[in-house]
């Protein structure tokens, strides 16, 4: 049962809950989702499970977890979870996970296995990944992954995924096969099983070079690494790493390619790194190929835990095949010491492969992509940080820096589009300026009820009148706090295939990849700014420009609310809450709130029983004004739920109700 390839694979616990495809998270009380009891076992091998049921998460980490009660005699006893209905759709997902914690004082057999398995209903070939209890630690939740997606690669004819089958059946099964003299009762629980891969980010193609990677160590192996600009397999234009006249290893210290970035790779939300590998049928069986990271702290090795080694008569010939490095796992794999691996703390230093073996070879081993791995989906929240509808709002904390007395914002009626809506009016003078800027500052790039979440593109509408002159260079900027508040902009020029006069434009952002670089920190707050200038400031052009909808994609809220800026002419006169907007609502419902003076204001949802669902303002204070917050209920069971307004003596609740 057990593989000869080791695959080692998870995703951080914290940060990973964010954006994966979460089949079961067991948060529903009294409920295990769409898992049930298969009850596997015989009067010759009875269930060495005594029960199973949704229970409290032991370390306060999410909603609730799956509690499994274990009554071991002996060996050769297994039991099982299986979802309740089949025919899962994958998605073209790379891996599938299960969350494991095992106390810190149990007394759990090392002989225990845990058994990854699926089948595809095509065929129903059976196809498991098996964990030993002892190489599993103790007091820390930790990713137990299988690779569904090379299992169909390394084997045609199981070709479920490929082809766009479906999974018939799948789970997590225990036996204890080795020790017939073992008798234990405890618990484990599981938490979170996951979908993740379908839409890895590329680091590297290898379609036009090498982008920076390289020969990292030799053992006395004479190996190049260079571009080959042919086609292996189904692909043109990938890396060769080529191996003449090879020498023996026996000590495992092989020969590595790989990359030292110029700029440290925050690794922070991802959680695997893969290579796409290419090898003929002379690669022999007795070589291994494996995937390695350091992160820029000590530049440490991760334990052994955290590297993936393949065994050469496991990895498929003439075919792209996937190599993981778990990044998540090796991080989670020793907390105890400051100088272990940990890719959530520090950006990756180095990354590669490495081979070794006990055989002379000469050939050559292609790559055709280097991925980082996090979820099935990306997160299609969304929020909108400023659209000027709300009078109470003004120009929501928009301005000038350095204005001169002929510029201004203002928020106006859109004539363009004859819609009725609001947008942001700023009078430029170039005449008087070199460089128009307008900007907002102290922007919350992280989610208010998921702080793992955090923005991954800014988006904002921008509006040229045909008076104005052409050649204006136009930058999208955000502040980069993670290296000292330098700004980090993308340039567009005005009246090019870029941006175009009389007629709305979008200026963006990826914030993801900021991020990823470490030029951005999500955890601080930002400044947003919108620069127009002309080159050689040649041009005295005066006008109007109009922006509109600056969107933060990637979360739903912000972790904090900007205070609304009050026009004269709009203040609010009395305390309101309204009836949230929809209602009944799936996920998403909007909570409208007047004040009438600062004050400290607490809102909080409830469930029917009056227990603390979330906070989503926590005795803030706030100016006087309207405000409109958004409260994403997916994480949460159908149902009804009461929200709750406190700011200062006023006090208000209405119900609202959650139908999935």
């Amino acid at each position: 049962m057990e593989k000869a390839i080791l695959f080692i694979f998870g995703f951080l616990f914290i940060t990973g809950y964010a954006g994966a495809q979460v089949l079961d998270n067991f948060d529903t009380p009294g409920s295990l989702g769409i898992f049930k009891d298969a009850n596997w076992g015989n009067a010759a091998s009875p269930n060495i499970t005594d029960s199973i049921y949704q229970a409290a998460d032991p370390t306060g980490k999410s909603a609730g977890v799956m509690a499994i009660a274990f009554d071991l005699k002996g060996y050769n006893q297994h039991n099982a979870i299986i979802p309740t209905s089949q025919n899962l759709d994958p998605k073209g997902a790379q891996l599938i996970t299960y969350w494991i914690y095992i106390p810190l004082n149990s007394s759990i057999p090392d002989s225990l296995v845990f058994g990854l398995w699926w089948q595809v209903n095509g065929n129903w070939t059976w196809n498991e990944y098996d964990y030993y209890a002892k190489d599993i630690p103790k007091g820390v939740w930790y990713p137990l992954s299988a690779a569904i997606l090379d299992s169909s690669i390394a084997d045609p004819t199981n070709d479920g995924f490929i082809s766009g089958h479906v999974l018939g059946d799948f789970g997590i099964q225990w036996n204890n096969g080795k020790d017939s003299t073992a008798v234990w009762k405890g618990l484990v629980y599981i938490d979170n099983v996951s979908l993740e891969g379908a839409k890895p980010t590329n680091y590297a193609t290898f379609s036009s070079g090498l982008q920076g990677f390289s020969i990292a160590w030799s053992n006395g192996w004479v190996d190049t690494v260079a571009y080959y600009n042919g086609t292996i397999g189904d692909s043109a234009g990938v890396l060769q790493w080529k191996f003449i006249n090879g020498s023996a290893d026996t000590a495992g210290n092989g020969t590595a390619m790989g990359i030292q970035p110029s700029t440290a790779y925050s690794a922070l939300t991802q959680n695997f790194l893969a290579f796409w590998v290419y090898v003929d049928a002379t690669f022999p069986d007795t070589a291994y190929l494996q995937t390695w990271a350091q992160d820029n702290n000590k530049w440490n090795w991760p334990g052994p835990r955290g590297i993936a080694t393949y065994n050469g008569n496991n990895i498929p010939r003439n075919v792209w095949f996937p190599v993981y490095f778990d990044l998540s796992q090796a991080s989670v794999a020793d907390t105890t010491s400051s100088s272990s691996f940990n890719s959530t703390k520090y950006p990756l230093g180095k990354f590669g492969l490495q081979v070794y073996g006990t055989t002379t070879w000469k050939g050559s081993i292609y790559v055709r992509d280097v991925q980082f791995i996090n979820s099935v989906v990306q997160s299609a929240a969304s929020w909108v940080a400023a659209d000027f509808e709300n009078q109470a709002n003004g120009i929501q904390n928009f301005y000038i820096p350095s204005a001169n007395s002929s510029e201004t914002l203002t928020r106006v009626k859109d004539t363009q589009t004859s819609d009725g809506t609001y947008v942001l009016q700023a009078t430029v003078d170039f005449p008087q300026t070199t460089k128009f800027v307008v900007q907002r500052d102290s922007i919350p790039l992280l989610d208010a009820t998921n702080t793992a979440a955090f923005a991954t593109q800014a988006t904002f509408g921008v509006y040229f009148f045909s008076t104005m002159t052409p050649g204006a260079l136009v930058d999208f900027a955000i502040d980069g706090p993670a290296t000292g508040n330098k700004l980090v902009q993308v340039e567009s020029k005005l009246d090019n295939n870029a941006l175009k006069l009389n007629q709305w434009n979008t200026l963006s952002l990826n914030l993801d990849s900021l991020v990823q670089k470490g030029v951005v920190n999500p955890a601080k707050p930002a400044t947003i700014a919108v620069q127009v200038y002309y080159p050689g400031d040649t041009t005295a052009w005066s006008g109007k420009i109009l922006f509109d909808n600056l969107i933060f994609t990637g979360i739903n809220q912000p972790n904090e609310l900007p205070t609304p800026v009050l026009n004269k002419s709009s203040v609010v006169k009395e305390f309101k809450l309204y009836n949230n907007y929809p209602n009944p609502f799936n996920p998403s419902t909007v909570i409208k709130y007047d004040l009438p003076d600062e004050l400290n204001v607490t809102l909080k949802v409830y469930d029917i029983l009056g227990r603390e669902v979330v906070s989503l303002v926590n005795n803030q204070k706030q100016a006087a004004g309207s405000y409109s917050i958004s409260f994403n209920a997916s994480k949460y069971a159908s149902g009804v739920y009461i929200y709750k307004i406190t700011a200062g003596s006023h006090i208000k609740a209405y119900k609202m109700m959650l139908i999935k």
